[in-house]
This record gives C-alpha cells, structure tokens and sequence, in this order.
C-alpha cells in the first residue's frame, strides 16, 4: 500500500475498533440465545447468512461482533472462523458465541492485513464479507478478493455484503470530504468507497461467477440500496500447460530482470501497452505484482517458457462471466517462430474446460504480426474498434474473437 491508503487503514482500524468496545450494559442489553436470529439487521443479511448453513469450515471476515458468524453456526455450519483486525472485536465475537451456544464451533482471531496471504488454499468451503470491501483502501480491496478466490475451496459458497453507492452530485450536495472521486471521509476516516453495481461486478467478476445480486436495507431505511451479491468460485486454471516446445508457467522469483528487459525492449513496448517505470522500485513492483498474478488460480496469467527461458507472457486483460480478454507478449529475440500461436492455440482448451464460452483479443492495428497470429488461431475479427490513447499518440485497436462452444462443436 502507499503512504496515503497505509495512513487510512490505520485510522479506519482505530475508528472501527472503538466501534466494537463494549460495556457491561452493552452485554446485558444483547439478545438472548433464543433470539440469535435477530442478530441480523435485516431479513435478507439472516438469509444470506443461514446460506452458509451447510459448509463444513466457514469464514466471516471482517467479522465484527461476530453476527453472521453465529447465525452462521447456529444455522448448522459446522465450524466458523470470525477474522476481524480490530482487537474490541474478537472479545466481541467470543461473548456472543458464549451467549449463544456455539462457542465449540465458533473462533474469534484478531488478524493482521497480512493474514489472508498465510491462509492455505483451499481453507474454507463458506465465505461472509460484510461491511468490509468497501470501506477500505481500494487496492486492500482488490487484494483481499484475490486471496478470498485462492483460500475458497472450488464449490464454496461466497456471500459479499456492500453499501450503498453515493453519485458525486449526492457528495458534493452533503459537502463530504472526498478523494479520487468515489473515497468518502467523514472526521478524517475512509467510511466509503463508492462503486455502482455494474463496477462492483466488474470487480468481483475477476475471481468469481456472481449467481445473483440482491438489494436490501437496514432498519429505517425506506429504499433498498445496499447489496448483497451471492458468488461461486471461477474454476481454476491448470497449474501448467505444456506444449510441444514451451511450458506454461507460474513466474518464478529470478525472472525479474528477463521479464523487465522483454517488456522495456522498444519493438515490445510499441505496440504492448506497458506502464512507466522510471524507478527500480516500480520496475520490481510491478514484477511482484505479475508475478502474485500468475501465482492466482482464478486469474489466467503465466510466463511462457522456452526450455528454462523465459520469452513471454499471455494472460486475462479483463473478465465478464463466460467472457474473457488476453494479452500477450514474445521477446523480440523469439519473433517468427510461431511461439505466440503455439502458446495461444494451446490456451484456448484450457480455457473452454474453466467454463469460458468466448475468447477475445485485441491489438492495434499497426500490429499486423499479433492481428495474424489471432488469425491463425481462428480468432475473427468482430468489427469492434477502439481508440487507445498510448505515451502521447492514438491507435485504432482491432478486436479479434472465437466461441469456444462453436470450436467444441467442430
């Protein structure tokens, strides 16, 4: 994180932590055991939760009192995990799952931001987010939906619970501090980041096939704006794929420098569209981030192996339910000896078994060699054009696709 989202996840933390502080009153006027499903503010949250009712190992993350946990044992999960970084909350948690009876099932962790990173793969078969994605720093939001897509098992159940979104006008209207757009502050504490429904799918869409979208209220709320969206893990992609001259691969840690150097090659970064990297560090964070990328069973990224060498990479641009966009790069040393066809040719089974009915690809049009290999793997173009502003010119991108279940079909 940088500077400005590492000072706000400090104060968010502050703030939510004294949030969760309970008196002996506060204890005393909590619901009684028999009343457990009233511990959810609405009817639709009770549900969403009781959705998780028959999981074996749940996760309640960004847990808070631990509400959803609870109802999510009561409900017959069979062992509940709360995680929440604000210390007040695992004591929390821990008195209502005493209160309520399912203390044997139920454990309260106080987590750092670094926790989900050290949870196997593959951990829980039942996910609850509530409250969470959306109140802290976007790229902490990004990476925590990154590691919910690896620590779920592939038929898990995954229920994410969201504000709701606040136009501009609507901000500028209340006089709310805001930064970037859409990061809302109140006393100097990020409460909102606010996103539409179509760029929370956007989002979600990258590790998860969303099954549906509900709307719903708190109590005194007369409208239905808050979202719950209801998700089932992407089937994950093959740990590698093998051709008859290159390997398909995670990128390893001592790829930094050949990777850096095909990409800051100049006939690569003219037409594939690479950031500026003026600094070491941004060079070697951007590695790290390709790098965890290829490293994410939902996400289609892997370096391209010839032998030991790295010569490339192919990965997913952007997702939308059945639908997929690649990109991809070949060192220019390795030009012309059809490593791009052999490489893309071999994905697209691959990607037909992850449950992906379309394929798309784009390249601008000066960039006859990428349009042909597209071509020669039965990518047609679709008469869709787009003009991309790169390092101060216009292209004309042209876009190539095939329908996998046409291809299947053949």
């Amino acid at each position: 994180m940088n500077e400005t989202a590492r000072e706000d996840y400090k104060n968010l933390l502050a703030h939510w932590n004294q949030a969760f502080s309970q008196t002996e009153e506060d204890r005393e006027q909590a619901p009684q055991e028999n009343d457990w499903k009233e511990l959810a503010p609405s009817g639709k949250l009770l549900a969403a939760a009781q959705s998780l009712k028959d999981c074996k190992n749940g996760l309640d993350y960004g847990s808070g009192s631990g509400w959803a946990g609870i109802i999510m044992a009561k409900s017959g999960c069979q062992c509940v995990t709360c995680a929440d970084a604000a210390p007040n909350a695992k004591g929390l948690a821990e008195c209502g799952a005493e209160r309520f009876g399912v203390s044997d099932r139920l454990h309260s962790l106080c987590v750092s931001e670094t926790w989900l990173a050290e949870v196997p793969t593959g951990t829980y078969d039942g996910l609850f987010c509530s409250n969470v994605l959306d109140v802290v720093p976007p790229e902490m939001a990004e990476e925590m939906l990154a590691h919910f897509a690896r620590i779920v098992t592939g038929d898990a159940r995954v229920v994410i619970g969201l504000n709701f979104y606040m136009p501009p006008e609507v901000i500028e209207k209340r006089g709310l501090a805001c930064r970037e757009g859409n990061q809302i502050y109140m006393d100097g504490v990020l409460r909102l980041v606010s996103r539409t429904d179509e760029e929370w799918r956007a989002l979600l869409d990258r590790h998860f096939t969303v099954d549906r979208l509900e709307h719903f209220a708190w109590p005194g709320e007369e409208k239905e704006t808050r979202r719950l969206f209801y998700l089932r893990p992407k089937k994950r992609k093959p740990v590698e794929i093998v051709t008859e001259r290159l390997r398909l691969s995670t990128l390893r840690p001592g790829d930094r420098d050949a990777l850096l150097a095909i990409l800051l090659d100049g006939e690569v970064s003219w037409t594939y569209m690479v950031p500026d990297l003026p600094t070491e560090e941004k060079k070697t964070a951007l590695f790290q981030r390709l790098r965890a990328l290829s490293e994410n069973q939902q996400r289609f990224v892997y370096g391209i192996y010839l032998g030991e060498k790295l010569i490339g990479m192919i990965h997913d641009v952007s997702t939308k339910g059945s639908e997929i966009e690649l990109g991809y790069f070949i060192c220019p040393a390795e030009k012309n000896r059809g490593y791009a066809t052999e490489t893309l040719t071999a994905c697209l089974p691959a990607l037909a078994a992850m449950g992906y009915t379309l394929v798309k690809a784009g390249a601008f049009a000066e960039n006859g060699a990428s349009l042909r290999v597209m071509e020669k793997c039965s990518l047609k173009r679709t008469g869709e054009t787009e003009v991309i502003e790169y390092r101060g010119e216009n292209h004309t991108c042209v876009y190539c696709a095939i329908r996998l279940a046409k291809m299947t079909d053949a």
